[in-house]
């Protein structure tokens, strides 16, 4: 798609805009919006408008990715709350064994440095040693991941020495604290982050939790303030629906502009084709997105009304597939 976009020669503006606006995909390829901009005459507002017009289309590949995404906290919840569970369980009803057998069933690398760290917390520092030495022939480590288990394998006999040793935290030499310094200033892994509260332990290390701010230029942002479909074409309120038709569920976009008078009573309300009020939502002043499921919603043909006080302002058809 980025090769087409950047034949200015062959390609006309309208022929273009109807390639890439039957790939909705386009309009969320960097490399593709970039050869849009690197033309020598400049793509017309209009037909920019319906490229990007893509964003708010969202296909089945993504649609299956969002299901995987969902399905996936929802099993990351449970681990994790099965291990609190079982950590802070003082009945006996959670016993070591289970904690084990759950971490190893789960068998994913951060399971294994769970295991590791219970292994720790239970003194157990043969089998610390010898599953880290372990973690390398039974997972296909990434660059980044092996500069991890490295900081790790660093780290442990550290640890070791604090737990066993009569001095605790004051064992430390000052070659181990250069070398809890070198970790901790990348402390965005685990090694990381333990390095560094080791060091506050000891006094080497003042440390302010930072405030992180979001940056300016990241892709979100651009597209958000540099195009924005709906507000472009749009003066007074409206509403628009995605992905119509729908499926599992569609978003309802709209603006309620600010007016003085009235009560200010704002309504998002859905019909079916016998004027039954399917759903009923109160709308806020403003810009706004509603994502409304449809699980408990017929397959069919519907109207959804934007009112203020009554009136109607707006009005879209919305089909509904199953």
């Amino acid at each position: 798609m980025d090769i087409a976009a950047s034949k200015e020669d062959v390609l006309t503006p309208a022929v273009i805009t109807q390639i890439l606006s039957a790939n909705p995909q386009s309009a969320k390829s960097d490399e593709v919006l970039l050869s849009l901009d690197q033309r020598i005459v400049p793509m017309p507002d209009t037909l920019m408008n319906e490229i990007l017009g893509g964003l708010f289309i969202i296909g089945e590949k993504e649609e299956m990715e969002m299901r995987l995404s969902h399905w996936k906290r929802l099993h990351g919840e449970s681990y994790k709350r099965l291990i609190r569970h079982s950590v802070e369980d003082t009945s006996g009803v959670y016993g070591t064994d289970s904690l084990v057998a759950l971490l190893k069933r789960d068998g994913s690398l951060n399971s294994t440095y769970d295991l590791v760290s219970l292994w720790f917390d239970q003194k157990q520092y043969d089998s610390v040693y010898s599953l880290l030495n372990q973690i390398p022939a039974v997972y296909s480590l990434s660059p980044q991941e092996e500069e991890s288990h490295a900081r790790f394998t660093s780290l442990y006999p550290i640890l070791h020495q604090v737990d066993t040793s009569v001095a605790g935290i004051n064992s430390l030499t000052s070659s181990q604290v250069a070398t809890l310094t070198s970790m901790a200033g990348n402390d965005l892994d685990l090694p990381g982050a333990y390095a560094r509260n080791l060091l506050i332990m000891k006094g080497s290390l003042a440390y302010e939790e930072p405030i992180i701010f979001p940056t300016a230029n990241t892709k979100a942002s651009l597209i958000r303030h540099s195009y924005n479909p709906s507000l472009t074409n749009h003066e007074k309120s409206f509403i628009r629906v995605f992905p119509n038709p729908a499926k599992n569920y569609f978003i309802v976009e709209y603006l309620m502009e600010k007016k003085e008078g009235g009560n200010g009573n704002s309504w998002l309300t859905l019909y079916d084709l016998n004027g039954r009020v399917i759903l009923n939502h109160s709308a806020r002043k403003g810009f706004d997105q509603l994502v409304v499921p449809t699980g408990d919603i017929p397959a069919g043909n519907y109207l959804l009304r934007l009112t203020r006080d009554g009136a109607l302002l707006d009005k879209v058809k919305l089909t509904i597939m199953k």
